[in-house]
């Protein structure tokens, strides 16, 4: 899982999850995301890793698409780069589940490792 980390810090970035301020600091720019991403690995615990995705796509499609992306920077855990791709690879009936839900689990604690060494960005 420290591997991911590199690629959490960019999919944060790059999805949007961080946005920069006035200063050019990088800051989380939703609280809730902080906590959509500590409660994915609980979700996959108690639903299953199909409901989990399925109600991530739903309703916090950002957080799939950073688990997408940092997945995609490891090419035999490709299994898309957003959270269209991601959906449709997990549904389907032909992907072995269990070869690949330890690395959707440790692409969202890196990513909640990451998300927590930022600062979250104030609303006025």
């Amino acid at each position: 899982m420290e591997k991911m980390l590199v690629a959490a810090d960019k999919a944060l970035q790059s999805t949007g999850i961080l946005k920069k301020n006035n200063e050019g600091v990088w800051l989380v720019d939703k609280s809730e995301y902080e906590a959509y991403l500590a409660g994915f690995g609980a979700i996959v615990i108690n639903l299953g890793l199909k409901s989990a995705i399925i109600y991530y796509h739903n309703s916090r499609k950002i957080i799939l698409t950073a688990i997408g992306e940092v997945l995609s920077e490891f090419p035999e855990r490709n299994l898309g780069k957003n959270a269209e791709e991601l959906k449709e690879m997990v549904v389907r009936e032909d992907l072995r589940l269990n070869d690949h839900i330890q690395w959707i689990v440790d692409a969202s604690v890196a990513l909640k490792m990451m998300i927590r060494t930022y600062g979250i960005k104030k609303d006025k």
